[in-house]
């Protein structure tokens, strides 16, 4: 589209642009194995090693990877040099230093001393000023614990472990031919690579990523390519930007989605056939998400990186303030779409808000300063007032022709209107909606898949249609916003694949973590899996004060877009990557139905004393994975019901509970609620000891079930004994007395040896929840502890009768 009468400045190509700005930093990794040659001409003309190495590196591929060519090289190439009169490689310069938000010239390139020995540190070990080491491995991206969760201390790496990374790069990167390949490759080798090592001058924290500082820096580079080719950006400004010296107009548009009615859209099924839909509808959430980002990076013609953050049913995009007006017509073309699709049980909320360069920049001298993190704040407020004044974007006469359902059957799944009835249980004669029906598919082939295709339409989106009526499956939605989606068996040698769960995806285009897979076919096969009593628990976690974390979590002189985004990736990283492997071990996969696992929370489903187990364990590894931060927390709902009881009526009760877990006193989260009481973790973590202990002397030794009526009623008593403990004024003669309470039941005989030495344990356990109480005020002050693990126990030995209930 050159035409050299009009302009004398030459276009730059988009996608070149784009491939330079997510490789300019490559030559970090590479040349910290220091064994990756580069010819005299890449030293003598660049400002650091790496940027020598960049160059060399994209070189070597132009005969073999479409994506290098000599102009993304030449951009790449002296990027760091301080009087650049080519305006393009200025453009990506000032995106570099937004991403790293510097308000000082101290680059990445001046690294000294055993740079390559310094490991990424983990992002959370910071917040809150928590100042414990914890580092990761510089290895490729996998999702089992090993891989993601740091370590303790500062790791022991070296030159090897970046050739070892560094030769799976190259291997891999030369069988690469698109930009979505690059995107994945990028995350998979570069995530646990500091982008940015520490050193005298710079004082920077090795906490960011190779990966999320290329990410960040071609989002904004994208941005500020647009807004010069649209003449909102003049070749004189772009030339004289320094960090100090910016323009101050407005140049981004940070966008942020949220969708309302997720959990009434995912629950509003009955009963009947509930594990077959609810699947259907969660990954079809996630795939909505993920598809209606696409389309608006299409519709705005950027690109993937520019999605800065997709997980939990919101997302954030950033995009150049000169495509405002098309933003907002894609966004009511979505809006229309979703209700003509799910009427107004399904809502996306959006929000924008305009950015300068200056707002990347934090400053620790300005001590109102908020940094990034204030705009990341701001445009989540502006979303959620947009859920409040639902359908705003549309004339009042359009909502009106958009609801006409008059005369049609009722579905009996999803109770909307069912206008095609699909059969879908052809041995009971049961239909549904076409949607409800294609929900009920998704489910089913989630079971055997390994991966997805996802294609682009060639037929254009036409944003001004009236009226979207060809909406009966989910594929139909995807298909109006463009895309065409296929789960995938067979994902080996599938050059369109998206693997799921693996990431060795080539020659596929990338890989997506999520929890997919699906035991039984009916929650009561669940439910016949647990222990004891044949009952369900629904367990509903997630991570409490999100936005504190980035508000109050990072000082301002940290506060950038980088650290932002890679907080956001951590969490899904855990909900998405770790989780899944922890519900694929033996332990779990046949009895825990997983209705959704990202962003920052998870929704399980499954045999009671089982989600038991595990709401503890994920509270722990949770723990491990921020780095003990106590500052950066879970909170958890937990309810036991009868097998036959409505999932939809369960899922409130979870929801209820969760949200008592967090209100539950005015500033103190981190608790989980069962049974209607809130308990701290560590509490919980006694209820389960004095549940195991009692399940061992009922269940395995043949004692009565006297025993769990003796320690109820010892609750009175040991109230008072918590309460002498809290003001520090336990009295001994009181602690024998109880303990000679529980111990009557004892044998004292030889023959009884090992039931004595269980009593003895759970009269430890009473006591070191007494001694706990007299020095941790705060984590142990429950009573409740001995009903609760009274109740399990009682659960848990049950003699199976049929009963409906809800405990």
């Amino acid at each position: 589209t050159m035409n050299n009468h009009v302009n004398v400045e030459r276009i730059m190509n988009q996608n070149q642009f784009y491939i330079a700005a997510l490789l300019h930093d490559i030559g970090k990794m590479l040349e910290r194995s220091k064994q990756y040659p580069y010819d005299s001409i890449f030293r003598d003309k660049s400002k650091y090693g790496h940027e020598a190495v960049s160059a060399q590196f994209m070189t070597n591929y132009f005969d073999t990877v479409s994506l290098c060519t000599p102009e993304a090289r030449d951009l790449v190439w002296q990027h760091h040099h301080d009087n650049l009169t080519d305006v393009y490689r200025k453009l990506l310069q000032i995106a570099d230093w937004l991403s790293s938000g510097e308000r000082r010239k101290t680059e990445a390139g001046d690294e000294t001393g055993e740079y390559n020995k310094i490991p990424l540190k983990s992002v959370f070990s910071a917040l809150f000023d928590h100042h414990e080491t914890w580092t990761y491995r510089p290895d490729a991206l996998r999702a089992d614990k090993m891989t993601l969760f740091p370590q303790k201390d500062r790791c022991e790496i070296g030159q090897d472990d970046y050739k070892k990374l560094s030769d799976g790069f190259i291997k891999e990167f030369s069988g690469i031919n698109s930009e979505q390949q690059l995107y994945a490759l990028l995350e998979k080798y570069t995530w646990a690579v500091p982008s940015s090592t520490p050193n005298l001058k710079s004082q920077t924290r090795a906490d960011i990523s190779l990966f999320d500082h290329s990410r960040t820096t071609a989002a904004i580079a994208m941005c500020l390519l647009d807004q010069f080719e649209q003449g909102l950006l003049t070749k004189e400004t772009v030339l004289q930007s320094q960090p100090k010296h910016l323009p101050a107009s407005q140049q981004f548009l940070l966008v942020s989605g949220d969708f309302s009615g997720v959990q009434d859209f995912i629950f509003s099924v009955s009963s009947k056939g509930a594990a077959k839909s609810l699947k259907g509808r969660s990954f079809y959430l996630e795939l909505l998400s993920d598809i209606i980002c696409r389309f608006l990076i299409q519709q705005l013609d950027l690109k993937e990186a520019n999605i800065l953050y997709n997980g939990g049913a919101n997302f954030y995009i950033l995009m150049p303030y000169a495509k405002r007006q098309k933003i907002n017509d894609a966004y009511r073309y979505v809006s229309k779409l979703l209700f003509q699709a799910h009427q107004e049980k399904l809502y996306l909320a959006l929000g924008t808000l305009p950015l300068t360069m200056g707002d990347f920049l934090s400053d620790e001298k300005q001590t109102d300063a908020k940094g990034f993190s204030e705009k990341w704040r701001l445009v989540g407020e502006r979303t959620g007032l947009r859920k409040l004044q639902r359908y705003k974007e549309f004339a009042f006469e359009e909502v009106f022709q958009m609801v006409n359902s008059d005369g049609i059957p009722e579905c009996p799944i999803c109770h909307g209107s069912m206008k095609k009835p699909v059969l879908v249980t052809p041995e009971k004669g049961e239909h549904a909606c076409a949607m409800c029906a294609s929900f009920i598919d998704l489910a089913n082939e989630l079971k055997r898949a390994n991966g997805i295709r996802i294609n682009a339409l060639a037929k254009p989106v036409d944003l001004t249609i009236k009226t979207i009526d060809f909406i009966n499956g989910y594929n139909d939605v995807l298909a109006a916003l463009g895309f065409e989606c296929s789960l995938m068996e067979n994902v080996s040698h599938d050059a369109t694949a998206i693997r799921f769960n693996d990431t060795d995806f080539l020659p596929g285009q990338g890989f997506r973590f999520g929890v997919l897979r699906l035991p039984g076919d009916s929650f009561d096969e669940l439910a016949e899996r647990a222990e004891g009593a044949k009952k369900l628990a629904l367990l509903k976690i997630d991570v409490d004060n999100l936005g504190q974390l980035f508000q109050k979590g990072l000082p301002a002189k940290d506060n950038t877009i980088s650290r932002i985004v890679t907080i956001s990736r951590e969490l899904r990283l855990f909900f998405e990557g770790y989780v899944n492997q922890l519900l694929q071990t033996a332990e779990y996969r046949d009895t825990i139905y997983p209705v959704y696992s990202g962003g920052d929370d998870t929704f399980l489903v499954g045999a009671w004393n089982q989600i038991l187990k595990l709401a503890a364990i994920i509270r722990t590894q949770f723990g491990e994975f921020v780095c003990q931060n106590r500052n950066i927390t879970l909170s958890a709902g937990l309810v036991i019901v009868d097998e036959k009881f409505p999932i939809i009526r369960g899922a409130v009760l979870a929801e209820d509970a969760l949200h008592k877990a967090k209100h539950y006193k005015a500033g103190e989260k981190d608790k989980i609620c069962l049974f209607d009481f809130v308990f701290t973790w560590d509490e919980l973590e006694y209820i389960i000891k004095l549940k195991n202990m009692l399940f061992a002397l009922i269940k395995e030794k043949g004692e009565s079930r006297s025993i769990l009526n003796k320690v109820m009623k010892s609750t009175v008593g040991f109230e008072k004994l918590m309460d002498s403990a809290g003001e520090g004024k336990l009295k001994l003669e009181k602690v024998w007395r109880f303990a000679y309470y529980i111990g009557r039941s004892k044998h004292n005989s030889e023959k009884y040896r090992e039931i004595d030495a269980l009593y003895d344990e759970l009269v430890k356990i009473y006591e070191d929840i007494l001694f706990r109480r007299m020095i941790h005020q705060k984590q142990i002050n429950n009573v409740m502890i001995l009903p609760a693990a009274c109740r399990l126990a009682e659960l848990e030995t049950r003699k199976i009768t049929k009963k409906q209930e809800v405990l």
